[in-house]
């Protein structure tokens, strides 16, 4: 049964970290939406903390929920869900990235 499923997992874990991938790239090329250029030590230390907090906040709200999961007991599509919420866990990071990482374009109008 494992060797089954074990695509359908593989699938599940890699597209969630796959879209959680694709929105921090995005977040990472759009300028920060909250600071000043002038304060890039402060932004820079500004989104390592907020990193570090989401990252904290989803396992602190998501690890409760892997608590004694099953394919017997939840199911296989509930299952695989949350192995597709384990590979999105980077997806944390993006509110931090997107208000405070670095950026090339500039936001402000001049």
């Amino acid at each position: 049964m494992g060797i089954i499923l074990l695509p359908f997992i593989l699938t599940a874990f890699f597209e969630g970290l796959l879209f959680s991938v694709f929105c921090l790239s995005w977040a990472w090329r759009m300028a920060p939406l909250c600071g000043s250029p002038l304060e890039s030590i402060l932004n820079i230390i500004i989104c390592l903390l907020g990193i570090a907090l989401g990252v904290f906040l989803w396992i602190s709200l998501f690890l409760p929920l892997l608590k004694g999961v099953s394919i017997w007991q939840e199911g296989i599509a509930q299952f695989l869900l949350y192995f597709s919420l384990v590979g999105a866990t980077p997806i944390a990071a993006f509110p931090a990235i997107l208000l405070y990482g670095p950026g090339k374009k500039s936001r402000k109008p001049k």
